[in-house]
């Protein structure tokens, strides 16, 4: 028999899903956000992505829900996933989602600085082997 504090234990297990479940998704929305003008549009790699973030998320939140709840699906999970799903996308998404686009838009400022410094590097390296080896 279970007890109501486990009942409850199980609750918060729920509710913790359901905010990770949150947290994936930003990070999905973050790695996926596609250029303005594509917005509107549902690409090829969009679809593609979109399927697979599902197919990896729906096994993991059958296992958390498994874990937490002993295999045993009541009426408060699907209330505890929607409940930690809200209150991750009221509290905690807003900031999250705008840290991890600032972190990506400066990882990507580093990606084009490196590649301009290496194009830069190899067209010097490309003129001065032409001017030992004599070949203009």
């Amino acid at each position: 028999m279970v007890t109501i504090s486990q009942e409850f234990a199980m609750f918060l297990g729920t509710v913790f899903t359901g905010a990770m479940l949150g947290l994936l998704f930003d990070v999905h929305r973050a790695l996926t956000r596609p250029p303005r003008r594509l917005r509107k549009r549902l690409t090829p790699a969009r679809l593609a992505l979109d399927l697979a973030f599902w197919l990896i998320v729906t096994p993991l939140v059958f296992i958390l829900l498994a874990a937490a709840n002993l295999a045993e699906l009541r009426g408060y999970v699907y209330l505890g996933l929607a409940l930690g799903f809200g209150l991750y996308g009221w509290l905690a998404s807003p900031l999250l989602l705008g840290c991890l686009r600032w972190v990506l838009g400066r990882l990507g400022a580093a990606r084009r600085a490196v590649t301009r410094a290496a194009s830069i590097a190899a067209a010097w390296l490309k003129s001065h082997t032409r001017r030992l080896t004599g070949r203009t």
